[in-house]
């Protein structure tokens, strides 16, 4: 068997096993998802106003503090993690997230905490879980989904803005990648 045949029976295998993990989720989910283009759009604008303050925020961080414009490194990390899981990064760990972190895990943390407490909870553990040094950046992203899920009771605008915010990242990340290893593939 080929390696790319290979490759496309393991990312088969995991769309699947994320598919019916994701569909149990989403029909038990407290906070239902609601279709409506309403909510659609605002997700939409909401992920893209929260990936610009991203982008401000670390390049602000990167120049004051270290005097670079870009992380070559983190950049070539994600690069090589979301080479061959884009709809994983930019489709299935938003949904999965939003369901986890802002349908039961806030859900749930309502009941044994005041609101306010469990707001902040809940942005907190969504940027460690991450594992990642950008912690600012995720508690804003965090705080920003919870708040249009809790804005709206619904959890499509959360859901769109995270795969808002997933994909103007990777592609920004793969656009810098390339741009600076033009010569390897041109």
């Amino acid at each position: 068997m080929t390696s790319k045949k290979a490759n496309r029976i393991s990312r088969f295998v995991y769309v699947l096993a994320l598919s019916i993990i994701l569909v149990p989720l989403g029909i038990y989910s407290p906070i239902k998802i609601h279709f409506t283009w309403r909510g659609v759009l605002i997700g939409f604008c909401v992920g893209v106003v929260v990936y610009l303050v991203n982008i401000i925020i670390t390049t602000t961080i990167l120049c004051l503090c270290f005097g670079q414009r870009s992380i070559n490194n983190q950049s070539k990390q994600i690069i090589a993690a979301t080479d061959d899981m884009y709809w994983t990064t930019i489709v299935f760990s938003p949904i999965f997230e939003e369901l986890v972190f802002r349908s039961f895990l806030f859900y749930h943390s309502c009941f044994f905490l005041e609101k306010s407490i469990a707001v902040i909870i809940n942005f907190i553990i969504f940027a460690l879980l991450h594992f990642n040094d950008r912690f600012i950046e995720l508690c804003i992203m965090g705080l920003a989904f919870l708040s249009i899920t809790i804005y709206y009771d619904n959890l499509l605008p959360a859901i769109i803005a995270h795969v808002t915010n997933n994909f103007f990242a990777v592609a920004n990340i793969r656009r810098k990648f390339f741009y600076n290893n033009a010569d390897k593939y041109f």
